[in-house]
């Protein structure tokens, strides 16, 4: 018996329909992954442009704010920036062309560049330049210095190697002379800010001028000049130099000064230049030592007591800076009034040190005196400086007593004279008239007080003017009152002048 098979395969036509229909639609993709490639080549191509451009923007700020330019008018032109650091850069096998475009500012005084690299390269693939941008600022208006440079001024001065192996030059110098001279040279760029016409027949000195100067580490600063001229140094001491072919070679300002007018100690030296607009160039730092000789001795060293036991130091330091320690020694007077011949060791202080409380304990140590049974004793104190070089300065003494002596009493204040009284107050409203004194007739009068109106018979009464001559009356007359005390009469029922009272 023959069993039918249950096994099913593909035709020849299915299986090329089908690989037909495949390949139709993988067709639709193709492009997109060719997109992909092409995009990805031109995302690294770009990111080399990238570099180079940062690179080269980083060499342009590298050279000095006069040297950036690209004049395209003058292609030729060696300052332009595409013929000092070039326009083409190899990487990885492909050519970059670089191109500079520079803009200078029109406010400020020029006093900006902007600066705009473009870097490109050949398709395949399409090219999407790489742009950067970047603005530059000029920092230095003023002309900048090249070096500072100190110079012994013989036999006055000298300029050692500091012996405590620092880097620092060591100045030296004798009191009373110019001993170190000072030369702060012009960079080469700027030549044409200080001098008129470099290397012509008409070359001359611009209006430009200096400060220079010494600053300690607290911040103190001592200049050099003169007071007069507001310490600025002149193109007076602006010089120049010329080599073998007659042509300019250094630029630079030179000044003299006394070293020993600068105290002891580490400084930084420092020195700028001005244009003749009064703008600054670089600042310049020379970091020195100076070393004259020993401290000097403070000028003023007090001892003060304060109660049995506790005498109270204080002093005002030298100018020196290169004060290591103060060191204090003490003696008591001996009983017969005598002193000893030296200072006994007390303490030795940080040189930035400037008072100092020493205590004792009565009968024990010293400093002591006892206020409650007299005793009294007499001390005597010494300080002076050492230097980082371990020179030992010029000391300075004073003596003091324990307890301390009374202080007098505060004096009694003058006394002050009694306060006058005070004025009276003005008067308020209009200020009344003086009381007239009673007048009399040249007829025989007869003068007698004043009865009330009621109590006086109608013969005696005076007439009562019309209502209307009342009104103006008391219109002129305001004073009028009923207590009038004295009234003249020149006889019974008839009167000088009318009563006040009414009827």
């Amino acid at each position: 018996m023959r069993r039918e098979s249950s096994e099913h395969g593909f035709t020849l036509i299915e299986v090329m329909v089908a690989v037909l229909l495949l390949v139709v639609a993988l067709a639709g993709f193709v492009p997109f992954f060719l997109s992909g490639l092409d995009k990805a080549s031109a995302a690294r191509y770009k990111s080399a442009a990238t570099n180079i451009a940062r690179e080269r923007m980083e060499e342009v700020r590298q050279l000095d704010y006069r040297e950036i330019q690209e004049d395209g008018t003058d292609p030729t032109d060696p300052m332009n920036l595409s013929n000092r650091l070039g326009t083409t850069a190899t990487l990885r096998g492909t050519t970059f062309t670089v191109s500079y475009v520079v803009e200078s500012s029109t406010s400020g005084g020029g006093a900006l560049k902007k600066v705009t690299i473009t870097v490109d390269w050949p398709s395949p693939p399409a090219p999407s330049a790489a742009v950067i941008s970047s603005l530059i600022h000029q920092q230095f208006l003023g002309p900048r210095g090249a070096q500072l440079e100190l110079i012994k001024i013989l036999p006055y001065g000298d300029i050692l190697a500091d012996p405590l192996g620092t880097p620092f030059p060591l100045l030296q110098g004798t009191a009373g002379n110019n001993n170190i001279r000072m030369r702060y040279h012009v960079a080469q760029a700027d030549w044409d800010l200080v001098y008129d016409d470099i290397n012509q027949p008409g070359m001359a000195k611009r209006n430009v001028y200096m400060r220079a100067g010494f600053l300690d580490d607290a911040g103190a600063f001592i200049p050099l000049g003169s007071l007069a001229d507001d310490y600025k140094i002149d193109a007076t001491y602006l010089t120049y130099t010329t080599g073998a072919d007659g042509m300019v070679d250094d630029i630079f300002f030179q000044y003299d000064f006394d070293v020993t007018t600068v105290p002891d100690g580490y400084w930084t030296m420092q020195a700028v230049m001005f244009n003749e607009y009064d703008q600054p160039g670089n600042l310049w730092n020379l970091r020195i030592r100076v070393e004259v000789g020993a401290p000097d001795a403070p000028p003023t060293f007090e001892a003060q007591g304060q109660d049995d036991i506790t005498m109270r130091l204080t002093w005002v330091p030298g100018s020196e800076r290169d004060r290591e320690s103060w060191v204090i020694g003490r003696m008591k007077q001996n009983s017969d009034g005598t002193w000893p011949d030296t200072y006994s060791p007390l303490i030795t202080l940080p040189g930035t040190a400037a008072s100092y409380t020493d205590v004792g304990e009565i009968g024990v140590t010293d400093p002591w005196g006892d206020s409650s049974t007299g005793t009294i004793n007499y001390y005597g104190y010494q300080i002076y400086g050492i230097d980082i070089a371990g020179q030992a300065g010029s000391p300075a003494s004073v003596t003091a007593q324990l307890p301390p002596p009374p202080r007098p009493p505060p004096p009694i204040p003058p006394a002050r004279p009694p306060r006058p009284p005070p004025a009276p107050p003005p008067p308020r409203g209009r200020p009344r008239p003086p009381p007239q004194p009673a007048t009399t007739s040249p007829s025989t009068t007869t003068t007698r007080a004043t009865t009330p109106c009621w109590s006086r018979t109608p013969a005696e009464r005076p007439s009562i003017p019309p209502l209307a001559s009342r009104r103006t009356s008391r219109k002129q007359s305001p004073t009028c009152s009923p207590a009038l005390t004295t009234s003249t009469w020149t006889a019974p029922g008839s009167h000088t002048s009318p009563s006040p009272c009414p009827a």
